[in-house]
């Protein structure tokens, strides 16, 4: 809603750079603090995965109590991301002069950098949990039945969970890395078109990343379908 509204008056020309400094600074603001909440919801959902995996046995990782702190410290979180923008966003629509050039690796670092080191650390924490949980089911498996075929079973649920995590890897840096590299380095030898194509890939990687949460969890397709039923009945 807030980018349609934003590109509508951007095409029909409507200079909001030109209204009170508050009002500027906020509607500035606002496209990052959105794109912010955006990142950091992928990066709370590969969190929540990552305790839910790693402690399988708590029902507090798995209860609404734990979504609504999701929930408030993504906000939180993007929230107080977003005030060194709203500052400066503020200080250029007052004083008339462009954001300083800081502020675009600022975006850099909170859009892509942070999120990239969360999915590190958290991935790489459910790969070695999921790898002990194997090697600890195929230590059981040998002392009792040698010669079933669960190590390849296991070997098999491993490598699926590695490739599953490399690919929304991959979706996420191909798709907001490149947009914010180029904002950052502000060469004058890139057409300006180039930017507004670099616009686009964001969008399928949110696309793809939130097909890609219903279809991988049974959880989450099973709420939804409840949802819609109670709705029809």
């Amino acid at each position: 809603m807030y980018w349609a509204l934003y590109k509508t008056s951007d095409a029909l020309n409507l200079n909001i750079y030109s209204q009170t400094p508050i009002f500027c600074g906020l509607i500035l603001t606002a496209g990052q603090f959105m794109i912010c909440l955006v990142v950091h919801s992928l990066v709370a959902i590969v969190i929540s995965r990552c305790f839910t995996i790693c402690f399988p046995m708590k029902r507090f990782f798995k209860s609404k109590t734990w979504t609504y702190l999701s929930i408030i410290a993504q906000w939180i979180f993007g929230s107080l991301m977003s005030i060194p923008i709203l500052l400066d966003c503020l200080k250029g629509c007052s004083d008339g002069i462009p954001l300083y050039s800081w502020i675009f690796f600022y975006y850099l670092l909170v859009i892509v950098i942070i999120p990239v080191i969360f999915f590190i650390i958290f991935n790489g924490i459910i790969i070695v949990s999921a790898r002990l949980s194997s090697r600890r089911v195929h230590a059981t498996t040998i002392a009792t039945a040698p010669r079933t075929n669960t190590t390849h079973q296991q070997h098999h649920r491993d490598i699926k969970l590695l490739k599953h995590i490399l690919f929304l890897f991959f979706v996420f840096i191909f798709g907001w890395a490149p947009t914010y590299i180029a904002t950052f380095l502000q060469d004058p030898f890139i057409p300006w078109w180039v930017y507004d194509v670099l616009q686009i890939p964001p969008t399928f990687t949110v696309i793809i990343q939130t097909v890609d949460l219903f279809i991988y969890n049974r959880e989450v397709r099973q709420y939804w379908k409840e949802r819609i039923n109670r709705c029809f009945r």
